[in-house]
């Protein structure tokens, strides 16, 4: 208690300007790291200033700071309990409503931001890019003016509800993971000081999930064709997003395509960029921008729409207006009063003390789900702060691909087998991770926790990704995986063979697994002459070979497939070939890559596919047998090619076993169809 006192009282004295820009700003933006506050506070300071002022304020113990475990280095500030009372008695004294400082409360809305960290820290590397290249990338044209002054506002989590337009009105609300307004003020001798508004829309979806990225859009489509945009239809401000990877920028661009086609409708104005690999984004203008819908390079300047107020009235209140108070104020000088009690929201020593009681707590039966009041349960959110890179990749891999194996996880993600069981059981030990035991022994797959992190983090309901009906009172499950158990040999054999393959490619230098899908991502529902079909192969994957990209259908045929459910699978095949739907996606459709178990299925399926895959031209076709694939790997001469039809009418007797090396086939066949 005496420490307590002491605290309150060290922060008597008043406060600069500086100072009072800095608690401002983290009282709206909680979790600034040090760069973060620097292009905050450029307009009036640099950075060996706003450094001094961060470490003054921490001193004064106004500011606290947590280090998160993607970026262990580096600090991220937020408000302490006696900044965050100094801060509403600037409120009431400036006539705002103000509020008791309850420390329960104000500990649970940080703790409520935790798992959206990594994608804020992401967008907010991209909304500093865009601020500090304002001023040179949207010089006027011609003259190659350049701005005097950039004033800028954003907000994290940008939403708004709307009612959509239909036959039956319903309560909508669209959703960006930022949304950022940019005001430059041009000085002319002429016409004085002119000013231009620009207004942008950020969204950056950490996981992939096809129909996570088509509701962010849809929702952007019928707020901009809902009633209340009709006034200001044309000042629909672009869409920014930033992909994770070059395989999600076709998702997004595949969203994109059948959102506008459902809707009939043209698409949002905007453009898309990918992440770098060292998530590094620095001038945010030079990316690598490319259009929506065309899938063009652009620039961004040519996407911005200037007008005379921000596209959304919420980011009207920017940042400048602060000086100006602060300007007519400069005389007086704020005092910071005592605030009694304690003085930290310690989250990281909660995090850590949580942490510590999960690892000594007792294993709880098979069923029984932890509740919040249990004194023994873990805040999943607080156990995000210690989360390294490594875990957050393994929570992506396990979202994507459930109940894979240690050994499984550790080649896909180039660890060895120590380290990632290390890694694996810290984040059981949070209660994220759980091991499920099944025939072919031990597998990871998402806990009750883990599905809530994740849905916390891509900012969407737990609902959206787990098994419904949610029985009550048992945990969570995410959607699939009760499908995977049932079928778990099936499950295994793919991803054995993709390990397998990832093996193998090691060792060569210009060869590697790009990505591969399974399950809902690999699945497509189409029409094609007035009947609807279900293309679901068991898995789709890009295999780098030098300078060429090769993509393949896996389908793991397990014997238990007769000859009328290998007909309907060809049919479903060749249905898809043929309505190039295969074209939304790249030049060439994907090679088949058909694994039997036994020499007889696989001559029963080339019998097969040469009868009802025959007309379609162009197509790869290559077989194997498990236990080919088992004993000599990927990379060597287990695959029989079958040339169904070329340009040129060859054909491959369908019962040869002539047999040839996976990727110098696939890459005959590409060169061949380039020609």
């Amino acid at each position: 208690m005496q420490q307590n006192k002491k605290r309150s009282g060290v922060a008597d004295a008043g406060l600069d300007q500086g100072q009072q820009r800095i608690l401002r700003w983290l009282e709206r933006y909680p979790f600034q790291r040090a760069q973060d506050l620097v292009v905050a506070l450029s307009p009036w300071e640099g950075r060996g200033a706003a450094y001094r002022r961060i470490a003054e304020l921490e001193t004064r113990h106004l500011i606290e700071s947590v280090r998160f475990g993607a970026s262990t280095r580096e600090h991220l500030y937020h408000l302490s309990p006696v900044g965050r009372s100094v801060c509403a008695g600037w409120n009431v004294e400036r006539g705002r409503q103000g509020r008791t400082l309850v420390l329960r409360e104000e500990r649970e809305k940080l703790v409520r931001l935790l798992p959206r960290l990594p994608v804020w820290l992401i967008v907010q590397d991209l909304v500093n890019g865009l601020v500090l290249g304002a001023a040179r990338a949207l010089a006027r044209a011609g003259t190659g003016q350049e701005a005097e002054h950039v004033h800028w506002n954003w907000a994290r989590d940008y939403t708004h509800a709307f009612v959509a337009r239909g036959r039956e009105a319903r309560l909508l609300r669209v959703h960006a993971d930022g949304a950022l307004t940019l005001c430059l003020r041009f000085a002319s001798p002429q016409t004085g000081a002119t000013e231009e508004w620009l207004t942008f829309l950020l969204l950056h979806c950490p996981l992939d999930d096809g129909r996570l990225l088509r509701s962010r859009l849809d929702r952007i489509v019928r707020w901009r064709e809902s009633e209340e945009r009709w006034p200001v239809y044309s000042q629909m401000p672009p869409v920014l997003i930033l992909a994770t990877t070059p395989r999600q920028a076709e998702w997004w661009q595949r969203a994109w395509a059948q959102v506008t086609t459902n809707m009939r409708v043209d698409g949002p104005l905007g453009a898309m960029a990918c992440l770098p690999k060292d998530q590094r984004i620095g001038n945010s203008w030079r990316l690598a921008w490319r259009t929506l819908g065309t899938n063009e390079s652009c620039h961004i300047r040519e996407l911005a729409q200037p007008g005379s107020a921000p596209a959304l009235p919420e980011l009207a209140e920017v940042f400048v207006p602060w000086e100006r108070i602060l300007r007519q104020e400069a005389e007086q000088v704020w005092q910071v009063p005592p605030y009694p009690g304690r003085c930290s929201y310690e989250l990281a020593a909660k995090a850590q003390e949580a942490a510590e009681r999960n690892s000594t707590r007792t294993s709880q039966a098979h069923g029984s789900v932890p509740s919040a009041a249990d004194p023994n349960h873990v805040d999943y959110r607080l156990m995000s702060l210690f989360l390294v890179p490594r875990q957050w990749e393994i929570l992506s891999l396990v979202f994507a691909h459930p109940l894979l194996s240690r050994d499984e996880l550790s080649i896909v993600l180039g660890m060895r087998p120590k380290p990632a069981q290390i890694l694996l059981a810290d984040l059981a030990q949070k209660d994220i991770l759980t091991r499920k035991e099944t025939t072919v022994g031990g597998r990871w797959q998402l806990s009750e926790a883990g599905l809530r992190l994740q849905a916390h983090r891509a900012s969407c309901h737990v609902y959206r990704f787990v098994r419904l009906p949610v029985t009550p009172g048992a945990p969570l499950v995410q959607r699939g995986v009760a499908g995977l158990v049932h079928q778990m040999r099936h499950t295994v054999g793919i991803y054995r063979f993709f390990t397998t393959l990832m093996s193998d490619l090691t060792a060569s230098p210009v060869a590697w697994l790009r990505w591969w899908e399974t399950g809902a991502m690999c699945e497509h529902v189409f029409v094609y002459r007035e009947q609807t079909y279900h293309f679901k192969p068991d898995a789709l994957a890009s295999v780098q070979l030098g300078a060429r990209e090769v993509r393949m259908w896996l389908e793991w045929d397990r014997g238990t497939m007769g000859v009328r459910d290998l007909e309907r699978k060809c049919a479903t095949y060749a249905a898809y070939l043929s309505s190039r739907e295969w074209a939304r996606t790249g030049a060439y459709p994907p090679a088949l890559v058909y694994v039997a178990p036994e020499i007889a299925q696989e001559r029963r399926f080339v019998k097969t596919a040469g009868a009802l895959l025959a007309h379609i031209p162009g197509l790869r076709l290559y077989t194997t047998t498990a236990s080919l694939l088992d004993i000599h790997g990927v990379l060597t001469p287990i695959w029989q090619p079958v040339t169904l039809q070329t340009t040129h009418s060859r054909f491959l007797p369908a019962g040869s076993l002539e047999r040839d090396t996976l990727p110098e086939h696939v890459s005959r066949v590409a060169l061949f169809a380039e020609e």
